[in-house]
């Protein structure tokens, strides 16, 4: 149950940081001129998503390393020579190394005192990308049969496409939409809102079909038959995975489709509101289920 506590926590951590990151690099750039006052609380509403995640990133980090440990130890037995294997002589181990540095890159890019005009450097971005290859050290692509390093690429991929679509989501939420006040930038400038998002649909189309097509092949390559799909935990969980990132992509094209049009007639705001908090919690659902999914033996391994 912890387990899956502290994987659900780096998910989520995961998906703030790479938007924090996503949101400041790509999209306002274009939307809100730097010149703009409004600029900076932008800015800093991103570095406090990415700031958020990182910790996030952090504290399942110790935690799933301190269950890792404790998981395979004898009670009996010290915990830090344990440690000391787990860490330094396995793939978990290593992906563990991975997110270390991961956290270690993106405290050295922080910029001090929480900077107005603050822009993702380069150790932010080599930070988000360790942190995000991490997990595929740690789960069920380091114990494929076949292809290994292609299929860690392609669980990497999937997971920066999850945490890039999810995470630049929750940027646009907190740029523009938490709430309706005056205080948002969009409540004072009403043309920043419809370029972010018109930035922002091809890019979430983008990373959905990265997502897509790389948990498609991660599926194949796990299901021993078709039939593992309902006579499995994994094969049910995967379906059940499947069904909520249908829902979330279903409320992604209902916002590009329908609301999006309407904010470049200069309505529409309150139903993107309503629909990107219907995306976040389908997104919710989604990383619910994936974080007992990772945690949940493959049929070829039950």
């Amino acid at each position: 149950m912890l387990g899956g506590v502290a994987r659900f926590l780096l998910y989520v951590g995961l998906a703030a940081c790479v938007g924090g990151v996503v949101t400041a690099t790509l999209l306002l750039r274009d939307a809100i001129p730097s010149s703009k006052p409004e600029s900076g609380d932008a800015n800093k509403r991103c570095r406090r998503l990415w700031l958020v995640g990182l910790a996030l990133v952090a504290f399942a980090t110790v935690v799933r390393a301190w269950l890792q440990v404790d998981g395979l130890r004898d009670p009996a037995d010290p915990f830090w020579p344990m440690a000391l294997r787990v860490l330094v002589g396995t793939s978990w181990g290593k992906g563990f190394g991975l997110q270390l540095a991961g956290i270690g890159l993106s405290i050295a890019g922080a910029r001090a005192g929480g900077s107005p005009r603050w822009r993702p450097g380069v150790f932010a971005k080599t930070g988000a990308i360790c942190l995000v290859a991490a997990p595929a050290w740690q789960g069920h692509a380091a114990g494929a049969d076949h292809f290994v390093p292609l299929v860690m690429l392609a669980d990497a991929v999937h997971t920066a496409s999850f945490a890039a679509w999810i995470g630049t989501l929750m940027g646009v939420w907190l740029v523009f939409l938490v709430d309706g006040s005056e205080r948002s930038p969009a409540g004072s400038d009403a043309e920043a809102l419809p370029l972010l998002i018109a930035r922002f649909s091809p890019l979430a189309i983008s990373f959905g079909v990265m997502l897509a097509s790389t948990g498609a092949a991660a599926g194949l390559l796990h299901l021993t038959a078709v039939a593992d799909l309902w006579s499995s935990g994994w094969g049910r969980l995967l379906l059940a995975k499947l069904a909520a990132v249908a829902a979330l992509a279903a409320a992604g094209a209902y916002n590009w489709r329908i609301v999006t049009p309407r904010l470049r007639r200069g309505e529409g705001q309150a139903m993107l509101r309503r629909g990107i908090r219907r995306e976040l919690l389908f997104a919710t659902v989604t990383l619910i289920v994936t974080a007992i999914l990772t945690g949940t033996g493959t049929p070829g391994s039950e």
